[in-house]
């Protein structure tokens, strides 16, 4: 819904706009199972260097304003600045530090377990020992020396009421971000 009428917004004011799955998300071909922070991050990558042209303004939600925030650091000449909305950096930090006897033994058997969410009450996230194994290599929250290395504008938006990451989480992270130029906009009822 958001990324639709973020299209909808572009197009009406002749904006170029790209949107994508991960692999093994939605319609993208792939198997959920093996995709890992930096599997996706790579697919951001490829599609800022094959797809589109000039500096481009990543916008992503949730895992999305995570893997925005690690594409900017690495290709700061064609990241203009970055929208992160209810982004979750190091979210399977806090996963794996959350994590249930039942949920420890379910990895360890199966390789994963599925974890509910508000997001999505019907179909609960499936969270691989993959992901968390791999993921930790790209934090940003306990970054040594205190800053990431994003110096273009960056937005964040995030709800006070959003179920599945604490609104701290935005303030912590811009508390870690190098760029002078940083908004975080909470939203009481978001």
């Amino acid at each position: 819904m958001k990324a639709l009428a973020l299209q909808e917004w572009c197009q009406q004011g002749g904006r170029q706009f790209t949107r994508f799955d991960y692999t093994g998300h939605g319609q993208s071909s792939g198997e959920f199972v093996q995709g890992t922070i930096g599997v996706w991050m790579q697919d951001t990558m490829d599609i800022l260097e094959h797809v589109t042209q000039g500096p481009q303004v990543l916008v992503g939600a949730s895992m999305g304003g995570w893997l925005a925030l690690l594409v900017a650091m690495r290709a700061a000449k064609r990241v203009a600045g970055v929208v992160g909305v209810g982004a979750a950096p190091d979210f399977v930090l806090r996963i794996s530090a959350s994590l249930t006897q039942e949920q420890r033994s379910e990895l360890e058997a199966r390789g994963h377990f599925r974890r509910p969410s508000a997001y999505s009450p019907n179909q609960p996230h499936l969270i691989t020992q993959k992901l968390l194994d791999e993921g930790p290599q790209h934090a940003l929250l306990g970054a040594v020396g205190g800053q990431v290395e994003v110096r273009c504008p960056v937005r964040l938006l995030h709800g006070l009421q959003d179920p599945d990451v604490s609104w701290q989480v935005a303030v912590q992270l811009a508390e870690c971000l190098a760029t002078d130029d940083l908004q975080v906009q909470l939203l009481k009822a978001g």
